[in-house]
């Protein structure tokens, strides 16, 4: 066993999806399911503590393989993020000792059907598959994520904002004003499809560009008919 952890990221990260469940970061490949319920829960959970001491095993856990990879290909990874903290984190604290980085996706609210997506993160995915008879209504917990309103943001560097697609879900623009409001020290991160461009959703963006900053990520996969194929409800011209 190690004297220490080898990751931060279960005191320092935390990974929030409304139609999945909980996890310290994106990264993290699960063996099995998230843990399925609200923030103050997870921190009470025995996933939390087992999770933990993964952390403090000889050998990496299989899940953390993206982050591993990436080291040794010379690149970027959540582990060495959350390691500018370890002379600066309560090991011993029960639940999140803070929260350093958050992933936040509040539904699978989504205006497209891309091909390499999933119910989990399309709402019109999910329609269809019910539709078609494959699965049952309700196959697909919707996790009521409104305590994230409650969370401790104060030492929160970045928030990634994912989806469904975060432009046409009215949850994350509530969210996103009130973190502008509240935390305006946060970077944020949004990944979008860019098929909305509403005034609404462009004054919540220019919000954040005169704070810590703003770093908008596009999905887009190729151009033209290839896009549109791959992107279906979308319209490369458009």
């Amino acid at each position: 066993m190690r004297d220490k952890p080898y990751c931060n990221a279960p005191w320092l990260g935390l990974y929030y999806e409304g139609t999945v469940g909980i996890r310290p970061c994106c990264e993290w490949k699960p063996t099995s399911t998230e843990f399925s319920g609200n923030y103050k829960q997870y921190t009470e959970s025995e996933y939390l503590k087992r999770f933990k001491e993964f952390m403090y095993r000889d050998k990496t856990h299989p899940s953390c393989i993206e982050c591993i990879h990436n080291e040794k290909v010379g690149g970027h990874s959540r582990r060495k993020y959350y390691g500018q903290w370890d002379n600066d984190v309560d090991l011993e604290a029960p639940g999140i000792d803070r929260i350093i980085r958050l992933d936040y996706r509040a539904g699978n609210k989504c205006n497209m059907m891309c091909r390499m997506c999933s119910p989990q993160s399309s709402s019109l995915l999910e329609e269809e598959v019910i539709e078609n008879g494959d699965q049952e209504i309700g196959f697909i917990k919707h996790i009521d994520t409104s305590d994230v309103y409650d969370l401790d943001l104060s030492d929160c560097e970045e928030i990634s904002i994912l989806g469904g697609e975060p432009s046409i879900d009215l949850k994350v623009r509530k969210f996103m004003n009130y973190v502008a409001d509240n935390y305006p020290n946060i970077k944020i991160v949004v990944t979008t499809n860019a098929t909305n461009s509403s005034e609404k959703w462009f004054k919540t963006l220019l919000r954040f560009c005169r704070g810590a900053g703003l770093q908008i990520i596009l999905s887009v996969d190729a151009a033209g008919a290839t896009q549109d194929f791959q992107r279906s409800g979308g319209d490369w011209n458009f």
